[in-house]
């Protein structure tokens, strides 16, 4: 495999720059990188702090469109040669940001990287064009794209730095190692302080991965910023002889200061772009509160409207703890599951496997698989399922719309009886993240035990 790494961009001045209204601290995007046997494709990563969503043309057809910062479109295919390429603001074709001659080689893939602030821009060629030889390696390089970021290194967390001294618009060779999942880190170039943490990245056998870092330094701990949390499974619905399940829901202020949160409704098999949202609400600095019956208080739903899904609660500050218990009313008392809330930075990230165990099917028991999707964008989540010996059973997926979430019922029904089975969970979808969780029930009365992934 080959890669070029070049800066040969026309900067167009800019009289009416889109700009990002929120705070854009340091971050990481990883992304896997392509392989094109034949043809050409093409990517866009928007890694411009102050611009907001572009559009990029190749000629005159639109390959990629709405591409906001720190996100990457989906590879299309381009006729190989030399093609003229222009950026604009979304939706917009009079207002060109920068237009660039780039020659597209058969059997390549570039990502195209927006870089700079609005008024010093330039667009970066990053091409990939193969698979890798060795049968149990990965390949990792690192590509700085931080404006006000000075040199910064690549480790591995408590080992080795693995690409060094890496300036502004520059791009390192690619770093060999043996397929796996590693912990990275990125730091000021010679210092021990961790800028960016990057946890459970998974580098699979003979694919090449491109990190790049984007932000700006400016912004670290800056800026008015929502937080989000996610409450995985809510519902409000009947059960078996006249019981009914509901959800209480606690949340825990463990700021030093009041904060302000709301809660967002998320129906299961639904697109929700736009969820219903509950009215704002404030907790003092060390206060708790229990939002008892939580559809039912806070979003009005009632006996004739039987409802499932999952929450996610918005708030101004990170220092939020939640927990919801999902549970049966019957007249013997109640029985049911909790469930922690998950803040987006442990959602799984896209390229991180996780494990869902003590899957069961069998007379006794069955098991359910339920997935969030922690994003405003549609992702795709995978899964393999495996035996108690570590026999691959199946594998599938299911495409999720932004918010969106479901429940996989009987996931190992075709499998049965089985006992101590297991799930590989995983997205692939660049910017994804996501929560799962497995719920094993007692068939006779229905009581689950909560299963969180691994």
């Amino acid at each position: 495999m080959r890669f070029l790494f070049v800066a040969l961009a026309i900067t167009v001045t800019v009289l009416n720059p889109v700009p990002a209204n929120a705070a854009t601290p340091l971050d990481a995007v990883v992304v896997l990188d392509g392989f094109v046997s034949s043809g050409a494709q093409m990517r866009l990563l928007n890694a411009s702090p102050d611009l907001g969503p572009v559009d990029l043309y190749v000629a005159q057809n639109r390959q990629a469109e709405n591409v906001a910062f720190d996100q990457i479109s989906d590879a299309a295919d381009i006729g190989s040669g030399n093609f003229l390429v222009r950026v604009y603001p979304a939706g917009e074709t009079d207002s060109l940001l920068i237009e660039q001659g780039v020659i597209f080689e058969p059997g390549t893939e570039r990502t195209l990287v927006l870089t700079g602030m609005a008024d010093d821009l330039e667009l970066l060629e990053v091409v990939s064009s193969g698979g890798g030889s060795s049968p149990s390696d990965a390949y990792v390089r690192f590509v700085h794209t931080s404006p006000d970021a000075g040199a910064m290194d690549f480790a591995i967390t408590g080992g080795d730095v693995l690409h060094s001294d890496i300036e502004f618009r520059q791009s390192s060779d690619f770093f060999q190692m043996p397929a796996g999942t590693y912990d990275f880190v990125i730091r000021d170039s010679g210092e021990t302080e961790t800028v960016v943490d990057l946890s459970g990245v998974w580098l699979r056998a003979t694919r090449y991965y491109t990190i790049y870092l984007t932000g700006l330094e400016a912004d670290e701990g800056q800026g008015d910023q929502d937080f989000y949390s996610f409450v995985p499974a809510a519902a409000r619905d009947k059960g078996a002889a006249g019981s009914t399940f509901v959800t209480d829901v606690d949340i825990l202020n463990t700021d030093v200061a009041a904060v302000t949160y709301q809660l967002m409704w998320l129906p299961r098999n639904a697109d929700n772009s736009d969820p219903l949202m509950s009215e704002s609400f404030t907790l003092e600095a060390a206060h708790a509160v229990r939002h008892a019956d939580v559809l039912q208080s806070v979003f009005g739903f009632g006996d004739d409207t039987p409802v499932v899904g999952a929450l996610g609660v918005i708030c101004d500050s990170e220092h939020l703890s939640i927990f919801s218990r999902t549970f049966n009313q019957t007249e013997d008392g109640t029985y049911g599951q909790g469930m922690a809330g998950i803040a987006s930075a442990d959602l799984i990230q896209a390229g991180t496997v996780k494990r869902v165990m003590f899957m069961t099917e069998n007379a006794n028991f069955r098991s359910n698989l339920g997935i969030l999707n922690g994003t405003a964008s549609p992702i795709t989540v995978k899964w393999k399922r495996y035996a108690a010996d570590g026999t691959l059973w199946a594998s599938s997926f299911v495409d999720l719309p932004p918010w969106g979430n479901t429940q996989k019922n009987r996931i190992f029904g075709d499998a049965r009886p089985i006992e101590a089975g297991y799930i590989e969970v995983w997205s692939e979808t660049h910017g994804g993240a996501f929560a799962v969780y497995g719920s094993v029930l007692d068939n006779p009365t229905s009581d689950p035990t909560t299963v969180m992934a691994q």
